[in-house]
């Protein structure tokens, strides 16, 4: 159901427990959007309340981030680390690259 509704463009909240406190939810709430169209990206900052110059940061496997980003052994499992995201991907994904050419990267391992 999440992969098509965001096949289909769409942003997709997911709560899990009760309202944590604090900036982020650490993975309680989450708001996911595919990172085309670049409208994605928009939608997703007036959502959350954010300035145009916080890009909203991708998720992908470890094994994905070692064909995205440099360093290719990236392994950022808290979101903790800007990576720059390789010239030939920027067009893919224009909704998660910086103006700099960075990525806020978040690597899973499953």
């Amino acid at each position: 159901l999440v992969g098509r509704l965001l096949a289909e463009g769409r942003l997709v909240a997911v709560v899990r427990g009760r309202d944590p406190i604090g900036y982020t939810g650490l993975g309680r709430r989450t708001v996911y959007a595919t990172p085309q169209p670049l409208i994605n990206k928009q939608r997703l900052l007036k959502i959350s309340g954010r300035s145009w110059f916080e890009t909203p940061s991708a998720v992908t496997t470890v094994q994905g981030a070692a064909t995205l980003v440099a360093p290719a052994d990236l392994a950022s499992p808290y979101g903790s680390f800007m990576a720059q995201l390789l010239p030939e991907h920027r067009p893919l994904l224009p909704g998660a690259v910086h103006y700099d050419g960075t990525i806020h990267l978040q690597t899973v391992s499953r």
